[in-house]
């Protein structure tokens, strides 16, 4: 895959990611994108495991917790797509094994 996103590529991603994102462009191309997913920790059964685990599994990834909430930032650009969905998959295992109730707001 090139510089941009073919456009069912870029459909797949979007629907594979049930939270907040933004669309980066370059020269009115969509270069990138910022998926943003939040989690109230009194949902989570063990939010430091939780934690650990989940930074293990995506390179473009950064995580923080901040009261009681603990953000994921996830950077996507067209090299990375096909290990951003394997994540999409790994991280609801992950979220059903370390939640009470649910998950993201």
């Amino acid at each position: 895959m090139g510089k941009n996103f073919s456009e069912q590529n870029l459909e797949t991603l979007l629907s594979s990611w049930d939270s907040d994102y933004k669309l980066k462009t370059h020269d009115g191309e969509i270069r990138s994108i910022e998926m943003t997913k939040r989690y109230d920790v009194s949902a989570l059964e063990k939010a430091d495991q939780f934690i650990i685990n989940i930074s293990r599994m995506y390179n473009y990834l950064t995580i923080g917790k901040e009261g009681g909430e603990i953000t994921l930032t996830i950077n996507v650009k067209p090299e990375t797509s096909d290990s951003f969905l394997k994540f999409c998959r790994d991280l609801k295992v992950e979220e059903k094994s370390k939640t009470r109730d649910l998950v993201a707001e």
